[in-house]
């Protein structure tokens, strides 16, 4: 994978653990990003784990989006979803 295309997928990860950290932050706290896992659930959705999980947090969805450089993302309560977002992000101008 080219060199730009990687940075592309880890400012994607960087983004999302930051989604997490925000919505998770009044239930569990600051957490540091290397708590977080952002993987492909086995229906190849984006979602988060680590050792914070319990059954009071359920794991959130994740979307991450790329464009020109910058990322986009937003989590989600995994049980407040069915999964299926979509966010879109492009250069205007």
């Amino acid at each position: 994978m080219p060199v730009d295309r990687r940075l592309e997928w880890l400012e994607g990860k960087i983004v999302a653990k930051d989604a997490v950290r925000l919505l998770l932050k009044t239930q569990l706290g600051l957490m540091h990003p290397a708590d977080i896992e952002i993987y492909n659930d086995r229906h190849g959705r984006q979602s988060a784990r680590g050792s914070w999980m319990n059954s009071q947090v359920n794991p959130p969805h994740v979307t991450i989006t790329r464009s020109g450089g910058e990322a986009l993302a937003t989590a989600v309560d995994g049980s407040a979803s069915t999964g299926l977002m979509a966010l879109h992000m492009e250069q205007v101008g």
